[in-house]
C-alpha cells in the first residue's frame, strides 16, 4: 500500500508542474562521514511546520537548513529508517521511511517548495497525528516508532483539541518529542509529547533531541500487521486530508481489531448499500425518556414495550466486538440515569430498567428540561466513550418554552462532538410540536410516534449509525426532504492528471477507482466531490474498463458488468477505460477512452454494521450537506 501511495503521490507533483514554474534539483548529497550516534535502531518520523505560525517563508527555510544540517547528519541512516510530515501549507501528507540522506532530503526541500507555491495556511495539529496514525504508524520496522513535532503553533484550543490524538499515539507505544519554535510555549505544547524541547528561534539544537530519540534505538515492538519494506524513490506531499475533530473529553479505550466486510458485498443500483444487520451493531444507546405528565400511563407503557421490543434485537453487552451498550435516562424537570452504560448489558437488565419508569410517583412532574435532559445524556455518554459510535434518542411528550431554552445550543454542541440525536415526539394531550423538536435531530433522524412502521424504521435507523466513512473521504448519501439514506461508498477524487494504467494500480490506496452505477450517484458527484477535490475540474476517469470484450467496473471484491446506467455515448473497440465528460455544468457523458491522463475519481469500503474498521483514528469525518 504505502509504495503504491508513493507512486499515486508522484503524479500530484506532476499536476502541480503544471501551475508552477519547476525548480532546479536540490543538492541532497550524503553528508561526510560524522559521529553518529550508534545503534540508534527507530523508525523516525520529523513533522515540520510550514504553516502562518511559522510567520514567513524565511524561517520556514532556516527550520529546513538546520532539519538537513544539523539535525539529518546526526543519524546513520542503515539504523535510523527516517519519514517526513510537512504541515500547515494548503496540503499535508507523509513521505514513506527513507533508508538514505539523499531521499528525506528531496522529500522536505519538495514540501517546502510546494509550501510556497501553495501559500501557507493555518496549522492543525490534530491532523498532523492523525495522518501520522493512518500513514505511518503501522509501516516501517518493528522498531520502536519516534514522532518529532516541530511547531510555532501557539493556539491553546488546537493544542487541546490535538492531545487527544496525542494520547492516543503515546497509548500505542509512539514516543512523541515535540520541538518549541519561535514563541510557541513549551509549557503549553508539553501536554503533547513524552518530552519537550524550546528551539533557540527556529534553529534546533541537535544533540538533546538526538538523546532523547535515540535512547529507544533498538528496542522492538510486535508490529499490528506485517511491515512493509522501506523503498528509497523520493516523495511528495499528497493531498490534504480533512480529518474530524475529537470528542472533548475523555480518551476512547482500546478498541477492537479491525474486522473484514463481507465477500458478498456488491456495489450495484444505486450504490452500496449498507449492512441492516441489526444484531451485528456496535452502538452506544442513551435513551433519553419523558416521564412527565404530558406522556399518559398508557402512552409510556406502549414506548416502553416498543423499545425493549425493538432494542432486544440488538447484541447488547459490554464483551465482543459487534455489541451495543444501552443508557436510560427519563426526564422531566430534572433528568436522571437509571441504568448506565457500565451497568449490566442484557435483555433481562434493558427490560427491567425499561419497565421500572411504569412505576412513576403521581402527582407527575408538570415541567419538561430538554436542554438539562441532553446534556446529562452527553455527559453520561462522554463518560463512556469507546470505539462505539455514539447515540442520543430523545422523546418527549409535551413543548415548554423555558423547557426548550439553550436544547438547540446543546444539541449543536452535541453533534459537533459526532454523537448523533434521534427524536421521536409523541402527540400528548397538550402536543409536541413537531417543528420545536424535530430542529433537535441529526439530519434524517427526527420521527413522529404517529408515524407508520416506526417500531421498524427505528432499529434500522440505528444500525445506520454504524455505516461511515473517515479520513476526508465523503459519503454517498441520497436525501429528500426528511431522511437520509447512507451508501456504504465513501468517494474522493484526485485532480491531478494520471493516466489510467497507473491509476488502476496505485491510485486509489486500498480503494478502487469509482463505480458509477446509478444517476443519483452522478449527481453527488457532481455536487460534492468535483468542487472540493477535482476544484472544478469535470472530466474524470471512473472505474469502468474492459476485461476481454466486456465493460466491468471495479467492486471491493473483484469486478461486476455494466448494467442499464451509464450508457456509453462514445465507444471505441481499442479502448480499454472509461471517463465522463462535462456537457454543460451538471450533464455529463460517459465515454470510453485508451490511457490518457485525466483526474480521476476514487472509493472505499464504508464501515458498517458487520464491518469494523478505521480504529486507529476512532471518529469519523466531518460530513458536506
Amino acid at each position: 500500500m504505502y509504495f503504491s501511495k508513493l507512486l499515486f503521490l508522484l503524479f500530484t507533483t506532476l499536476a502541480l508542474s503544471k501551475v508552477a514554474p519547476s525548480k532546479k534539483s536540490y543538492s541532497c548529497q550524503e553528508p561526510p562521514p560524522h559521529n553518529f550516534t550508534a545503534g540508534c535502531f527507530v523508525d523516525l518520523t520529523i513533522a515540520i511546520d510550514m504553516s502562518l505560525a511559522m510567520k514567513s517563508d524565511a524561517n520556514i527555510a532556516t527550520l529546513v537548513d538546520s532539519i538537513l544540517t544539523d539535525l539529518m547528519p546526526s543519524f546513520n541512516f542503515k539504523e535510523t529508517y527516517t519519514a517526513g510530515l510537512a504541515y500547515g501549507a494548503l496540503s499535508i501528507g507523509a513521505s514513506n521511511y527513507f533508508n538514505n540522506y539523499a531521499d528525506i532530503c528531496q522529500y522536505i526541500h519538495s514540501a517546502q517548495e510546494q509550501a510556497i507555491q501553495l501559500g501557507l495556511g493555518y496549522a492543525n495539529l490534530s491532523e498532523v497525528f492523525e495522518t501520522y496514525q493512518i500513514t505511518l504508524l503501522n509501516s516501517g520496522r518493528n522498531y520502536k516508532k519516534v514522532l518529532v513535532l516541530l511547531t510555532s503553533v501557539t493556539d491553546a484550543k488546537d493544542i487541546q483539541t490535538a492531545k487527544h490524538f496525542s494520547d492516543q499515539l503515546q497509548a500505542s507505544g509512539v514516543i512523541v518529542i515535540v520541538g518549541a519554535l519561535g514563541s510557541a510555549s513549551a509549557t503549553a505544547l508539553s501536554q503533547l509529547g513524552n518530552y519537550v524541547i524550546e528551539a533557540t528561534g527556529f534553529t534546533l539544537s541537535a544533540t538533546n533531541i538526538t538523546e532523547d530519540i535515540c535512547q529507544y534505538g533498538g528496542i522492538t515492538v510486535t508490529p499490528p500487521k506485517p511491515t512493509v519494506h522501506v523503498t528509497s524513490p523520493p516523495s511528495t506531499l499528497p493531498p490534504t486530508t480533512r480529518p474530524p475533530p475529537p470528542p472533548t473529553t475523555t480518551t476512547p479505550a482500546k478498541p477492537p481489531t479491525t474486522t473484514t466486510p463481507s465477500p458478498h458485498l456488491t456495489n450495484h443500483g444505486i450504490g452500496t448499500n449498507c449492512s441492516k444487520n441489526v444484531t451485528n451493531a456496535w452502538l452506544d444507546i442513551a435513551l433519553v425518556f419523558d416521564i412527565s405528565v404530558a406522556m399518559s400511563d398508557e402512552q409510556l407503557r406502549d414506548m416502553l414495550l416498543e423499545t425493549y421490543g425493538y432494542l432486544s434485537k440488538f447484541t447488547l453487552n459490554h464483551i465482543g466486538e459487534h455489541t451495543t451498550r444501552v443508557a436510560l435516562i427519563p426526564y422531566a424537570d430534572d433528568a436522571t440515569v437509571v441504568h448506565s452504560l457500565n451497568d449490566v448489558q442484557s435483555n433481562a437488565a434493558l427490560r427491567n430498567a425499561l419497565f421500572s419508569l411504569n412505576n412513576r410517583t403521581k402527582p407527575y412532574d408538570f415541567n419538561v428540561n430538554v436542554q438539562n435532559a441532553l446534556q446529562v445524556a452527553f455527559d453520561h455518554l462522554q463518560t463512556y466513550v469507546n470505539y462505539r459510535p455514539q447515540i442520543i434518542l430523545l422523546t418527549a411528550g409535551a413543548y415548554r418554552k423555558a423547557g426548550f431554552n439553550g436544547a438547540s445550543h446543546t444539541a449543536d454542541q452535541i453533534k459537533e462532538n459526532e454523537i448523533t440525536i434521534f427524536t421521536v415526539a409523541f402527540q400528548a394531550p397538550d402536543g409536541v410540536l413537531d417543528r420545536n423538536l424535530s430542529p433537535l435531530a441529526s439530519p434524517g433522524y427526527a420521527y413522529n410516534s404517529a408515524d407508520k412502521g416506526l417500531y421498524t424504521a427505528l432499529p434500522l435507523a440505528l444500525t445506520q449509525v454504524n455505516c461511515f466513512c473517515f479520513g476526508g473521504k465523503i459519503q454517498f448519501t441520497v436525501s429528500n426532504a426528511t431522511r437520509i439514506t447512507k451508501y456504504a461508498d465513501c468517494v474522493w477524487g484526485f485532480a491531478g492528471e494520471t493516466l489510467p494504467s497507473i491509476v488502476f494500480q496505485y491510485g486509489c490506496d486500498s480503494g478502487v477507482l469509482a463505480a458509477i452505477t446509478s444517476q443519483e450517484k452522478l449527481d453527488f458527484v457532481a455536487h460534492k466531490i468535483i468542487p472540493h477535490d477535482l476544484f472544478g475540474r469535470k472530466a474524470f476517469t471512473v472505474g469502468g474498463h474492459k476485461v476481454g470484450e466486456k465493460w466491468v467496473w471495479n467492486g471491493y471484491n473483484g469486478t461486476f458488468p455494466f448494467e442499464s446506467f451509464p450508457t456509453f455515448t462514445q465507444v471505441s473497440p481499442a479502448d480499454k477505460y472509461s471517463f465522463f465528460d462535462p456537457i454543460s455544468s451538471t450533464d455529463f457523458s460517459f465515454k470510453s477512452t485508451g490511457d490518457v491522463a485525466r483526474p480521476y475519481l476514487c472509493e472505499s469500503r464504508a464501515c458498517d454494521a458487520d464491518y469494523i474498521c478505521d480504529q486507529s483514528s476512532k471518529k469519523r469525518s466531518l460530513k458536506k450537506h
